[in-house]
């Protein structure tokens, strides 16, 4: 946190203490009553505090006066703040509703817009398989007309060999 030092006003050069003590974060009366003893009396002491308290006061009265006219002025012009601030809180209200309505809106449009993703992912992993499975029958067609083909051929082979292989004396000359 940021500290703000404050300006005190100068006394006189004869004071026997040094102004500035006061600020310090660990000013310690007894410490700076004892002090001021070691140099003076405390009569001395008591007279230079009254001085310089004298001094603060009329500080203090000065710069309030010197400040009341902004004072005065900032008073003025938060008159009627509260109203303008009332009349702002109602469509600030309303602005807000509509704000939380649309973010709703949105939200569940997104989670339509996902589901339907999802689902048309679904479909396309779906018409993937279906497609192989496709091209697996065809093959499985195609293996079959080969084998069919093949055993045709076979069978065709094994007969000509039958009729090659049959005794002569069967066919007559």
């Amino acid at each position: 946190m940021e500290k703000r030092r404050m300006n005190l006003p100068t006394g006189p050069d004869t004071l026997c203490f040094d102004k500035d003590e006061f600020m310090k974060e660990d000013f310690d009366v007894d410490h700076f009553v004892s002090d001021c003893r070691k140099r003076v009396q405390l009569e001395e002491l008591r007279d230079d505090l009254e001085l310089y308290y004298k001094l603060l006061k009329t500080a203090m009265v000065e710069l309030i006066n010197k400040d009341y006219a902004d004072f005065v002025n900032l008073s003025t012009n938060l008159v009627g703040m509260d109203k303008a601030l009332n009349q702002l809180s109602v469509p600030l209200g309303q602005l807000r509703e509509e704000v939380l309505s649309l973010r709703s809106s949105v939200s569940e449009g997104i989670l339509a817009v996902e589901e339907r993703m999802s689902k048309q992912d679904d479909i396309r992993k779906k018409k993937m398989s279906v497609l192989r499975l496709i091209q697996v029958i065809r093959s499985v067609e195609k293996i079959e007309k080969i084998l069919n083909s093949q055993s045709s051929k076979d069978a065709s082979s094994q007969e000509a060999s039958r009729y090659v292989s049959l005794p002569s004396s069967s066919h007559p000359a």
